[in-house]
């Protein structure tokens, strides 16, 4: 199983209406990416997770704290600092938790947070749970991501509880240019650069020849990549986010949409999430005409996905169900999600 599983399933669940139970904790992180009360959503794995899923890392591990801190990212450039949305946000202890273990460690120190969210509860509590080791971990993504520094303030502790310190960041005079130019090496490096991942693997299959175990293709992303990976993918969902809201540098999200990984997803399907979030967030702000024109160029997963999260009705509906069933990528898999959804829609009709 990989991300894509994991994905098809979670999409699955999204567009039949079903509930996260027990049952599909598997689904976890699909679930904290996509649930729309994120307060609810943490509630909800928390009261799911085994008694053996006791200490405060375990159950972050499970609550995938980078998971949370992307989605706060969100709010805050949709909401502001200064939303009810966002205020309420940083009253639930798993959040805090969250952006401290997600926040490097020379950034995050107790003293300093104390004194700028004097109002927020708990603090002392979650500081040992920076999960951050390096004295510089922007020293390994610059490799693939020359302008990371620029995202810095991102992985600081104190700019997700004051005020100036987000306003500064935010209104930065390159911001838009930075965001579409880290957005541009992501789409060159991980999702358009297969050949050393191939490399890998087939190195990686030699080694593993005669020894008794299954090679997995997973096996085939080396570790350092994907530390770079987890280090930029805040600085890469915050740019999603940014340049959707403000409608520009379009090329760039759209370029997610119609480029899938080289390599096979990781179970947790970072990469894959942010795919769907640029879908989502271009059909908030230009309607379906892009995915109907792109129809036969990207994952059919993506247009379903999008008629379960966004909940579409009326022409926008009739219209994407038409151009799925349609497309060269539409087979067997999607047979049961096409006819759950866009059953009574006549395939032929107005085309």
């Amino acid at each position: 199983m990989c991300g894509y599983c994991i994905e098809s399933i979670g999409v699955k669940h999204l567009l039949l209406g079903e509930e996260f139970t027990e049952e599909n904790l598997i689904l976890s992180d699909f679930y904290i990416q996509e649930t729309v009360d994120l307060n609810q959503g943490i509630h909800t794995v928390l009261s799911l997770i085994v008694d053996s899923e006791k200490t405060e890392k375990d159950k972050l591990k499970r609550l995938n704290s980078h998971i949370i801190l992307c989605r706060l990212l969100e709010i805050l450039i949709d909401h502001g600092v200064d939303s009810t949305n966002y205020d309420s946000l940083l009253h639930n202890d798993w959040i805090l938790k969250s952006i401290v273990c997600e926040s490097f460690g020379t950034t995050c120190r107790i003293e300093t947070l104390n004194r700028i969210a004097s109002f927020l509860p708990h603090l002392q509590t979650c500081y040992n749970l920076n999960r951050w080791d390096s004295d510089d971990p922007m020293q390994k993504a610059e490799k693939r991501f020359p302008n990371i520094r620029f995202f810095y303030p991102l992985y600081q502790a104190e700019t997700y509880f004051n005020q100036d310190k987000w306003h500064t960041f935010l209104n930065q005079a390159d911001l838009s240019k930075e965001c579409a130019f880290i957005l541009n090496c992501y789409v060159l490096w991980w999702l358009q650069d297969g050949d050393s991942k191939k490399s890998d693997s087939q190195y990686i299959e030699e080694i593993l020849s005669g020894t008794g175990v299954v090679y997995d293709p997973i096996m085939s992303t080396p570790k350092e990549e994907r530390v770079i990976f987890d280090l930029a993918f805040r600085a890469l969902y915050f740019s999603v986010c940014y340049l959707s809201k403000l409608h520009i540098h379009y090329d760039c999200l759209k370029k997610l949409i119609l480029t899938s990984p080289s390599g096979v997803p990781f179970f947790d399907g970072m990469d894959l999430w942010l795919q769907r979030k640029a879908t989502e967030r271009i059909y908030r702000f230009e309607g379906v005409t892009f995915f109907i024109h792109s129809i036969d160029d990207i994952r059919t997963i993506l247009p379903l996905y999008l008629m379960g999260k966004c909940n579409l009705t009326g022409n926008d509906k009739i219209n994407l169900c038409r151009f799925i069933k349609l497309s060269k990528r539409y087979g067997d898999d999607y047979e049961m999600f096409y006819k759950h959804i866009c059953c009574e829609i006549p395939v032929s009709y107005g085309l």
